[in-house]
């Protein structure tokens, strides 16, 4: 017999779209949500509905059960099919709800793709966000703020040790682990102000990640 958390949501591919809308009745708004996940498994939805009913702090105790099982029964599937979006939110649902030894980890991968998105919002509002290839060809390190320096962007080991460090720190929580695996996979895909950086870098940007 198949396993109904793994059958496609139906729908035409044409309405796929991702809500952005908040609807103040929790029915509507998890109904509107179906959209984004039509031809996926219903497990990407179903956990979806529990981390927004946990945000909203509705049935914390069995809500927070629900995700837990789900989440553990089905990582590879909801790694598979989820966007950074809502891996980040994965992410984000256990730093507030997750065992102890999880919260901690799951709030560094969250902060990494924070600080993406804070820098890409810089560059968006920016005048020329464009690199000045003169610029990045004589670029040298400079002090910044509270004695700090500015990367060193073709020979700098500052990304490749974070990223090592953040590697070693999730070997005890192998969930973890694979989604901060696949969150580094799209962000190398993906033109971000880290992905773009790493193109003027000579050595290992990214270590072993």
């Amino acid at each position: 017999m198949s396993d109904p958390m793994l059958q496609p949501i139906p729908g035409d591919p044409a309405n796929i779209k991702a809500n952005v809308l908040r609807h103040s009745n929790i029915d509507r708004h998890l109904e509107a949500m179906k959209a984004e996940f039509i031809g996926k498994p219903y497990v990407c939805w179903l956990l979806v509905t529990y981390i927004i009913k946990l945000r909203r702090q509705i049935d914390i105790s069995v809500n927070k059960i629900e995700f837990t099982r789900l989440l553990g029964t089905y990582t590879d599937v909801l790694i598979k099919h989820y966007d950074v979006r809502w891996l980040v939110s994965i992410c984000d649902t256990i730093a507030d709800y997750g065992d102890d030894s999880l919260k901690p980890r799951a709030m560094m991968i969250v902060n990494f793709v924070n600080m993406i998105k804070l820098n890409d919002t810089v560059l968006l509002i920016a005048k020329d966000p464009n690199p000045d290839p003169i610029k990045v060809q004589n670029f040298k390190v400079l002090p910044t703020w509270g004695g700090m320096t500015s990367y060193d962007i073709r020979k700098g080991d500052m990304t490749k040790n974070m990223f090592g460090r953040l590697d070693r720190v999730l070997d005890p929580t192998p969930m973890l682990k694979k989604i901060f695996k696949k969150i580094i996979s799209e962000t190398k895909k993906h033109p971000n102000s880290v992905s773009d950086l790493s193109k003027h870098h000579q050595t290992s940007f990214w270590g072993k990640v």
